[in-house]
């Protein structure tokens, strides 16, 4: 497995993470008060929809950039990675995806796979923005490199428990770090994507800097 997890820079295994992500532009979208479901009261289920608000603000309605290897998405949702996604039956018949299939998508393809419940929201909120962008491969790398825990690209009971061990701030701060290094390297070696480059570093920071104003003073 940790053959596997340091392969990622891989072309092949880049491509397939790239795919989950979408280089759109900012838009103007419901407040995540709007996307919320009725009677939802916890803090993780709220912070849920206040990522997914996020994420969504800097995503474009839809894009195909010839430069994306995501091809045609909407929402930041990549048509070649989920081609058989219900949703697309929406667009084509109402020229939109309603928000509660939107949050379902996002919840069960990104939020759930992540463990964003059994973490502090704040980096549950960050970590989110990071796998909607980068895939939940590398956001899981990302993260476990920050937590200096042995990468195995799954978020379990060794990762959790580094997560609790530890002071928030000092991950989320070490996490952007790595986020960073990680648009570097990728346009350094796909020279091609650089046209992205200054988007990425904007919204990782705009991302990290809300993260940090949702902590505790």
């Amino acid at each position: 497995m940790l053959n596997l997890v340091k392969n990622f820079f891989s072309r092949r295994l880049l491509f397939v993470a790239m795919l989950l992500g979408v280089f759109g532009t900012s838009h103007n979208v419901p407040s995540h008060e709007l996307l919320l479901s009725a009677g939802v009261t916890d803090r993780q289920h709220k912070t849920f929809y206040y990522a997914l608000a996020w994420h969504l603000k800097h995503e474009g309605p839809w894009s195909n950039h010839p430069s994306d290897p995501g091809g045609f998405t909407y929402a930041g949702i990549s048509k070649v990675a989920h081609a058989n996604w219900h949703g697309w039956q929406y667009l084509l018949e109402n020229g939109t995806i309603p928000d509660h299939v939107l949050a379902s998508f996002y919840d069960s393809i990104v939020w759930k796979p992540m463990m964003c419940d059994s973490m502090p929201p704040e980096l549950a909120f960050y970590l989110f923005d990071t796998a909607c962008l980068l895939g939940t491969p590398y956001a899981t790398y990302l993260l476990q490199k920050s937590l200096n825990v042995t990468p195995d690209g799954i978020i379990g009971p060794n990762t959790l428990h580094a997560i609790r061990s530890k002071d928030t701030r000092t991950v989320l701060s070490k996490l952007h770090t790595n986020r960073i290094t990680f648009h570097k390297e990728l346009v350094h070696k796909y020279p091609n994507l650089k046209i992205f480059y200054n988007g990425w570093l904007r919204r990782a920071n705009l991302t990290y800097q809300q993260a940090i104003g949702m902590l505790s003073p």
